[in-house]
């Protein structure tokens, strides 16, 4: 009953703050950045990771899961491979989208960025032909070279507190094409508010969740007006709030062109 007391006063918080600041950015807890800086937590990699270390082929990689989806997504887009010289891989983690890109554009160099040291590792380890690299999207001069192609796969959500920088940065350096995949863009049933769910993993699995409210058109506009989308879908991924009886919109996988 406490535990039902409690997510009642955090969901009239909520409203009465949406209420007053309709743009407002919502935090439930610090984010990951400040966890990093603060050094209160230890980032690591969750053990979903750590039980898929087998290096995937492009077979593997796409037959199920968010590779499935950004697979057809990919395909049904058909980009000429010849418009792509250089793909830049934001958050890559164990590097297995590499698979998938050299599929699709087997010209084109391909580098993966990723923060956490141990993932750096793992990728570097499993695909010794990429190019791994430490860094992050907000890191001054982490994106020094052209990019036809960027893509961003579950990494945006972690960026909260500078989400607007982010994608500054995404429309400054996205030379032709922009993939934003696996946004945890969902609609609560009952107060039919917008929410992009957060998850961090720490050295001891604490689940730390982070919610903040935004428009459904908010990436399209921070992207305007050098970019139009092309197309958007919906992945197969299904993102809940704890407790909750919620819906994915369709947002979550959009393809982004430079006029």
């Amino acid at each position: 009953m406490k535990k039902t007391i409690t997510d009642l006063i955090e969901a009239l918080k909520i409203r009465l703050l949406l209420h007053r600041y309709p743009l407002l950015i919502y935090y439930q807890r610090i984010t990951k950045e400040q966890l990093l800086k603060e050094k209160k937590l230890t980032y690591s990699v969750p053990p979903s990771y750590i039980n898929t270390l087998p290096k995937m082929t492009y077979k593997s990689l796409v037959s199920s899961g968010a590779g499935r989806d950004v697979n057809r997504f990919l395909k049904n887009a058909n980009i000429p491979p010849s418009q792509i010289k250089n793909i830049l891989d934001i958050g890559s983690g164990l590097g297995d989208y590499y698979t998938l890109f050299k599929h699709y554009f087997p010209t084109a160099k391909y580098t993966g960025i990723e923060i956490t040291d141990q993932l750096l590792s793992l990728s570097r380890h499993r695909y010794p032909s990429a190019n791994f690299v430490k860094g992050s999207l907000l890191v001054p001069n982490t994106i020094n070279k052209p990019n036809q192609l960027i893509f961003i796969s579950g990494v945006l959500h972690y960026m909260v507190s500078d989400l607007d920088m982010a994608m500054q940065h995404l429309k400054n350096n996205a030379q032709k094409y922009l993939l934003i995949t696996r946004m945890p863009i969902i609609k609560h049933h009952r107060s039919n508010q917008i929410f992009i769910r957060q998850k961090i993993y720490t050295q001891s699995q604490t689940d730390i969740n982070h919610i903040i409210v935004k428009k459904p058109s908010y990436f399209i506009d921070k992207l305007k007006p050098k970019f139009s989308l092309i197309t958007s879908d919906c992945l197969s991924e299904v993102y809940k709030l704890q407790n909750d009886n919620c819906e994915p919109l369709i947002h979550n996988i959009m393809l982004f062109r430079r006029k």
